[in-house]
């Protein structure tokens, strides 16, 4: 009843020029890893895929496990690089979920059209640590050349979520693509950044930026580390050249804690307007350096910020 991938693939592919559609594909087990000892990135995977030149919609990913680990640079990915709609990946495991320099994303590849799916996990616990190569991510991106709009990441984790070492949360609407970022909803009882550990939305081409909405019961710990020129934090915006809106982010929290030069920063570069940031807290601690930041480095305005604090700042 335990699934192991290790230096393995799982594939559905749409390589065809007439209008297909992917199959999907349905994991049910006690506990699942997928792992690399190669340490080759992408090579081991769980994947949905519509490949370059074909047409169709991709197949959805559905995992239902007690755990689940993603190790060694593997991933379970839903991408389209063709004309065609990535998959959706959905993941309901009664306990962790761990990404040890593991990926799990939906995409739009370099000059793919269509939309990427949305990501889905619901779990006890979620661990995004990027280790010793700085990177797990948790991405639903329209990369370089892109048309599409980015998928919705939903994270709905019953007790802790933990982003280390690079760990990400990420949306973007990369440089040269046109669309929009996708949003971000995640509720907790305790969101823990650090150490680079970051959920952030941008856009760097022809549209929008999603937003960012996180509930957290309990607490909310940002704390950034000078070993990191990346900080912890959680970021929307309009870069330079984008052509869209920063996003907001929203946070309803009983305590939040950022610290050691950590941010929550909505920024703009570009001549378009920044995000807002709303803080609903009970206690609000700003420490060493911890920040709110909306700023505009280009011709485009700031975004507000509001803080409605019930109890202390």
């Amino acid at each position: 009843k335990k699934l192991s991938v290790i230096n393995s693939r799982i594939n559905s592919l749409i390589t065809s020029k007439i209008n297909d559609r992917g199959g999907d594909i349905s994991i049910q087990a006690d506990s699942i890893e997928i792992t690399d000892t190669r340490n080759l990135r992408g090579t081991t995977r769980i994947s949905s895929q519509v490949k370059k030149n074909a047409l169709g919609n991709g197949g959805n990913i559905d995992i239902k496990t007690d755990s689940l680990l993603i190790t060694n640079k593997s991933r379970i990915s839903a991408t389209t690089e063709g004309k065609g709609n990535a998959g959706s990946v959905s993941i309901n495991a009664s306990g962790a979920v761990e990404l040890l320099e593991g990926d799990i994303f939906s995409q739009v590849q370099n000059n793919g059209i269509g939309d990427s799916g949305n990501i889905n996990i619901q779990a006890r616990s979620l661990k995004l640590d990027g280790g010793d190569g700085n990177r797990a991510l948790l991405d639903t991106n329209i990369r370089k050349g892109g048309d599409g709009t980015a998928g919705t990441i939903f994270v709905d984790i019953k007790d802790k979520i933990e982003l280390t070492n690079g760990g990400r949360i990420v949306s973007n609407l990369n440089n040269g693509a046109k669309g929009s970022g996708g949003n971000k909803l995640i509720n907790t009882r305790l969101l823990s950044l650090e150490r680079g550990g970051r959920i952030q939305a941008f856009t760097l081409g022809m549209g929008k930026a999603g937003n960012i909405d996180i509930r957290a019961d309990d607490l909310i710990a940002i704390s950034g580390n000078p070993e990191y020129t990346s900080s912890a934090g959680i970021y929307t915006s309009s870069e330079q050249g984008a052509s869209g809106e920063g996003g907001n982010i929203n946070i309803i929290t009983n305590k939040l804690n950022i610290s050691n030069n950590a941010v929550l920063n909505a920024r703009s570069r570009s001549s378009f307007k920044g995000g807002n940031i709303k803080a609903t807290v009970n206690t609000l601690e700003l420490t060493d350096g911890g920040q709110f930041l909306t700023t505009a480095f280009g011709d485009g305005s700031a975004g507000d910020i509001e803080i409605n604090a019930k109890e202390n700042i």
